[in-house]
């Protein structure tokens, strides 16, 4: 049943991810230098929660 649950959660960003870079509203702008300097980092980075 948490297989089922999971899916779904994965599916539901998939059709969100996409929706929201249909109608740009995903954009994301950053040098490569800088996303190479966070991508390592990534555990270390939080949401602001805005």
């Amino acid at each position: 049943m948490a297989t089922r649950g999971r899916l779904r959660d994965n599916v539901e960003y998939l059709l969100k991810s996409l929706l929201a870079r249909a109608t740009n509203h995903w954009q994301t702008n950053m040098p490569n230098t800088v996303y190479m300097d966070l991508a390592p980092h990534a555990n270390q980075v939080t949401h602001s929660g805005i």
